[in-house]
């Protein structure tokens, strides 16, 4: 592999192994992009130089790592493994899909802090998947026009919330499970199915308006 000392010091720093480190040595961006989500690799080495510093260490999508830091927790996030969860309010009939390094306390913390001004949070089902923060992405996207406006108040800042959904939990968990696919992503999970038959809620779709059409009211 063709890396030098300050990529493998940066690398160290960073708790990156080098299994997850793809040679793009005489390759394209278009060319390693597809090599490296096949092989679930995070950062590609020996790329074109990037134009702010010269470091050749970059994201999939060609993002210098060393420019900006940031994008490795977004891409470890993105790819690594964590768990996936269905929450459920029986109140506000709206289920919630997100995810977390550990599920010990999540359900009590969601209702400590009133997620989406919400207190009765029951996590439905939870696994532990291979590109848990993928899967976590993509359902959202499958789930987007049943998306609620919801917001809660953290560190004196209202937030708005981009995870909370008004759909039933059966609908939302054919979606997760269509976005996990081969089974084995799955690491281990658990479903309460003592509990999941009562959020059998309707599916609502929301009809959003456009910031051209609400300025052109």
């Amino acid at each position: 592999m063709n890396i030098t000392e300050e990529q493998l010091n940066f690398l160290e720093s960073h708790n990156i192994s080098l299994s997850e480190v793809f040679d793009a040595t005489g390759l394209s961006r278009s060319q390693y992009q597809p090599i490296m989500k096949e092989t679930e690799k995070i950062i590609a080495v020996g790329v074109t130089l990037c134009a702010r510093s010269s470091h050749s260490m970059r994201t999939g999508a060609g993002h210098c790592v060393q420019c900006n830091t940031a994008t490795i927790a977004y891409i470890e996030r993105h790819y690594k493994k964590g768990h996936i969860y269905i929450a459920g309010s029986k109140k506000e009939k709206v289920v919630k899909v997100g995810f977390t390094s550990e599920t010990t306390n999540r359900e009590s913390s969601l209702n400590k802090q009133k997620y989406g001004e919400i207190d009765d949070w029951k996590i439905l089902f939870f696994a532990m998947c291979k590109n848990a923060g993928k899967i976590e992405c993509n359902t959202h996207k499958d789930l987007n026009k049943y998306l609620t406006d919801r917001s809660f108040v953290k560190n004196h800042k209202r937030n708005d919330c981009y995870e909370i959904f008004s759909c039933g939990y059966p609908f939302c968990k054919k979606t997760l499970d269509k976005n996990i696919g081969d089974k084995k992503n799955i690491i281990k999970f658990k479903e309460k199915t003592n509990l999941i038959g009562e959020y059998n809620f309707e599916n609502i779709i929301f009809k959003r308006i456009s910031k051209k059409q609400e300025y052109s009211v």
